[in-house]
């Protein structure tokens, strides 16, 4: 505020500041934590969505290579360790399609019409 003059603030100023100071000190700490909260959410959607990936790679890993799914979670995460690849990315090229299963393994999954299922073995 600004005065054209000296002036000596009354009791009533001095109030008046104490209750803008906390008002301005509430809404600042609330908008950090909605922030903080909004911030919380999207970690905990985003470890959401990587769980999801994880886990349908390791179904469609399973389920191309007919092994069980823990068998298929080793194998992903060996191929991640191994390849110095976060888990969760390479869960994500297996859901894509730029990688498929096959490749963790280096075994040819294809159909070959022999009925076994792309393995070409009886």
């Amino acid at each position: 505020m600004l005065y054209p003059a000296v002036r000596e603030f009354t009791d009533y100023d001095r109030r008046l500041a104490a209750v803008l100071a906390a008002s301005t000190v509430m809404h600042l700490v609330r908008d950090d934590a909605a922030l903080r909260r909004a911030k919380l959410t999207e970690r905990t959607l985003g470890l959401i969505h990587d769980r999801m990936h994880v886990d349908h790679a390791v179904g469609l890993t399973a389920g191309t290579l007919h092994i069980t799914p823990a068998a298929a979670r080793t194998l992903l995460e060996h191929h991640a360790r191994t390849h110095h690849t976060p888990l969760r990315a390479l869960a994500q090229h297996i859901t894509t399609g730029s990688l498929t299963p096959a490749d963790l393994t280096g075994a040819d999954t294809r159909d070959t019409g022999t009925g076994t299922g792309g393995t070409g073995t009886t």
